[in-house]
Formats: structure tokens, sequence, C-alpha cells
């Protein structure tokens, strides 16, 4: 029997599981612009992606989909070139509104959508815009402001289109680095929805398909808190080796595991690490107990109680900071602060010369594979680790140094990210001539 699990590469259709609410806001809800927040490997581009094969599939939907993944665009002509490919990618898309790519291609990024969306009016449909990676915007608002407000008046143009943009909480920085003379880009998007772990139930219908024992499936959904790339990571490989203890302990001692909740810790607010450590510590008290401790003065002198959030998760009791965006259980303890495991305790409070940027993912399609690519930047703050997938088994790792190439950079962040995309280029070029199989 063939492997069913699918670890570090999205998901749709049979393989795609849970999400009723969220689907349902997004396909049927009143609201045109809908922002979801998910943590990396919460599985944003898979819901995107299960979205859009719902509505090609359905002969009801008044929608016509579109999947625009913005990562790499940094201004508004790598938006157009972005938006371009995915109109070209989409063939069901292209047919349904009759667009002629010649017509459009050399158009800005906002004509060029709204030419999009009057071809699909005049054939009869609404266009629904599923952008992915909506961090990048951060990027276009530090080198082209006035693109994202022309932008935000396209996307938020009223009943002829849906707008649903997925990123992490970064992109709530967007309306401090973006001053548009008009209302702030995330004003029509607000309140943002909620990616977060798997119930059990959901849980329990993916791991259903290994075949495995009520007593492994509980463990797993304990040890992973549901959290659905580890959930997928953990059963796949599960199923080839039949081991449970022993899968659970290489995964807890997995590197790139270690740097997946690494990564996540660096994105939180103060107040929140605070929060995790003491979760960490002592797991005995309650959500409301680890935020009292958390903002105690006396245990953190000046610190003081934290006020409304935007995304809700303080006024939630914690429950979206310990259920929503960081497991933990204890599948890794090496990955939060006040593990017992001192190097990867040591991996993870410490937070390197510079903050670490989020990582690039890509998906190459090559003699009819569909190969993940995966580019992560690691705690040294000097190096990226180059991972490639094929159906969530791992053909290739490599770790990079990047330094010298980030010399003397204006922005350090934009030098990694393009270093990240040169990378992928690299990658992508050897799978194509058969160097990675």
């Amino acid at each position: 029997m063939r492997n069913p699990f699918i670890a570090g590469s999205w998901v749709r259709g049979d393989n795609f599981f849970g999400r009723a609410g969220l689907l349902r806001d997004i396909l049927e809800g009143s609201r045109d612009s809908l922002w979801v927040i998910g943590a990396r490997r919460m599985g944003k581009t898979s819901l995107l992606k299960e979205v859009e094969a719902r509505t090609q599939a359905s002969k009801e939907t008044p929608y016509l989909a579109l999947y625009w993944d913005l990562q790499g665009s940094a201004d508004a002509r790598g938006l157009a070139d972005g938006l371009i490919a995915s109109i070209e990618d989409n063939e069901h898309f292209r047919r349904a509104a009759d667009i002629d790519i010649d017509s459009i291609e050399d158009l800005s990024v906002t004509d060029m959508l709204q030419a999009v969306i009057r071809r699909a009016v005049r054939s009869g449909w609404k266009t629904l815009v599923l952008m992915d990676e909506g961090e990048e915007l951060l990027t276009v608002a530090r080198n082209e402001v006035a693109t994202l407000g022309r932008l935000r008046r396209v996307l938020q143009k009223g009943p002829e289109v849906r707008s649903v943009i997925t990123a992490t909480r970064r992109l709530a920085r967007l309306d401090e680095t973006a001053a548009l003379a008009t209302s702030p880009f995330l004003h029509g998007f607000l309140p943002p929805l909620y990616l977060t772990p798997l119930d059990l139930e959901e849980t329990t219908a993916l791991l259903a398909r290994g075949g495995f024992s009520e007593a492994a499936v509980l463990a797993i959904a304990e040890k992973t808190g549901n959290q659905p790339f580890l959930v997928q990571l953990i059963a796949s490989r599960l199923f080839e080796n039949k081991d449970l203890e022993g899968t659970l302990d290489v995964v807890a001692n997995d590197d790139m595991v270690s740097n997946f909740f690494s990564v996540d810790h660096q994105t939180l607010e103060p107040i929140e690490r605070r929060i995790l450590e003491e979760v960490a510590r002592e797991r005995s008290l309650t959500p409301g107990g680890h935020r009292q401790r958390a903002v105690d003065p006396g245990r953190h002198p000046g610190a003081a109680p934290p006020g409304p959030r935007p995304d809700g998760l303080l006024e939630a009791g914690g429950r979206e900071i310990l259920g929503g965006e960081l497991v933990l259980r204890d599948l890794a303890p090496a990955t939060v602060p006040g593990a017992q495991r001192h190097r990867r305790k040591q991996a993870l409070k410490r937070p390197g010369p510079q903050i670490m940027v989020t990582g690039s993912n890509r998906i190459f399609e090559h003699d009819g594979r569909q190969f993940h690519i995966q580019v992560e930047d690691l705690p040294s703050g000097d190096t990226v680790e180059v991972r490639v997938y094929d159906k969530g088994a791992v053909l290739f790792v490599k770790r990079v140094a990047y330094a010298e190439a980030i010399a003397g950079a204006a922005s350090r962040e934009d030098a990694i990210r393009t270093f990240m995309e040169k990378t992928i280029q690299t990658v992508s070029a050897a799978i194509a001539k058969g160097k990675i199989a």
C-alpha cells in the first residue's frame, strides 16, 4: 500500500481534512474581504488550493477562483509577473473567463486584475482571488507603498470580487509600514479568521488512512497538539517503520522540527514568549494563570499588562497562543524555552545575531512530478537549509551560508529573501537536470 500521508507539501481533494468552518466563511459567508491568519505549516496554502478545487468542481458556485502566490513579488512588477503566471497556470480560469494572455501581460498589476475581473463578470462569474504568502505585501509596502492603495481599491471593489489573503500575524505590521492616504490596507479584511490546529475528530479521520491503532492515534494527537504538518510528518514515518516510540523520538530530535518551532517562537511578542516560558516550566497552571505569571511585576519588573490586540490572542485567555500558534506538547521539549534537552533549549532561547526571515516554499513540476522546495533561515543567522520533498519524502537536504552574499546590503531581510529565491532557482535547475531525483 502506498504511503497515504503527505508532509511538507500542500494537499487538496481526498487528501484534505477539516476546515469546514473556514471553507463556509470563504465560499458561503457574507464578507467579501477575508484575512486568514495561520502560523507556518498550519495549512494556509492547502486551504486556498482546496477552495480553488471546490469551485472548479462545483456546478452551482458563483465564483471563478484564481490562486495567486505573492511570494517573491517585492514590487508592482513582481506582483504583475506573479499574477500573469497564476493566470497562465490556471487553464480552467482562462477558459471560463475567456482571457487572452497577450492582451493583459503588459498591464500593471492593478490594471491586469481589473481586466481579469471585468472579463469574469462578462462571462457570468464573480472572481474569487486567493492570495497566498501575504507577508510579501510588507516588502511591497517598503518599496512601492502607492501600489498597495491601488491594489486595495481593486480587491475591495464590491460584489464583483471576493478577496482572501492568507498570512501569518506578521501581516498586521502592514498598516504600520504603509502610510496610505486613504484607509489602511487591512481595514476591510478585519477581523481576521484563524487557521488553528485540527480538532481531534479531524486528526482521527486523517490518521485512519494509516490503519493505526486507537492508542497510536491518540498518542500522535497528544504529542502534536493536532498540528497538521506534525501529524502528517509523524504519520508518514510511522507508516513506513511501524515503530511509534522510535518515530516520536526521531521527530523530537529532528533539526527541521526544532527550527520550525524556533522561527515561530521568534515571531511572538515579548509577553507571548514569557507565557510560553511559563507553560514550559509549569504545565499545571491554567491559561489564565500563565498569563498572570507572565505579566506579574514581581517576576518581571516593569512589565505592564497587555492591552487589546487586533488579533485577539491574549483576549482569548491564551487560547490562540497555546492552541493556535505553537504546539506545546511533549513532542519536542527541545523546542521551547525551559526544556530539558540543553542543546535545543539553548538554540531556541538564543535569538542569534539577527531575527530570522520567514522561509520560502515553491512547487517545481518536472517530468510529471511535483517537487516541493523549501528554504528555511536557521537560528545561526548566517545559513539557510534547503530541503526537497516528493510526496512527503525528503530527497535532498543541504545547508548554504549566505553571510558573504548579503554583506553590505541596505536591507538584510530583502537580501536574504533574494538569496532564498536564487537558491530555489538553483535547486530547480538541478532537479530539471536530473541531479536531484
